[in-house]
């Protein structure tokens, strides 16, 4: 389940502990309030797999409600395709 509306508000009120990597200036903001909270519309995990590479296989959880994009879980391993990560992103399936 997730928010079926967020109200953003004009405080300075920041996530400090996530760098805002875009234009300067920019900065993460928490909602000022939410509305409802009803079941997500869709849910995908989307897989970028590394094979046996240098990068990392990367797994998200994205699930959506009116439109917004709700990031709920992630796993990165540098592990390729191995049972464990394959394991892994059935775990975070489940979840």
């Amino acid at each position: 389940r997730g928010p079926s509306d967020v109200i953003w508000g004009a405080d300075k009120e920041t996530l400090l502990d996530m760098p805002a990597v875009a234009l300067p200036g920019d900065r993460w903001h928490r909602p000022k309030s939410t509305i409802d909270y009803v079941p997500y519309n869709q849910t995908i995990i989307a897989v970028d797999p590394s094979g046996r590479g240098k990068d990392e296989t990367v797994a998200v959880v994205l699930s959506q409600i009116n439109g917004f994009i709700f990031v709920r879980d992630m796993l990165a391993t540098q592990d390729g395709y191995s049972d464990t990560t394959l394991r892994g992103i059935l775990t975070l399936a489940k979840r």
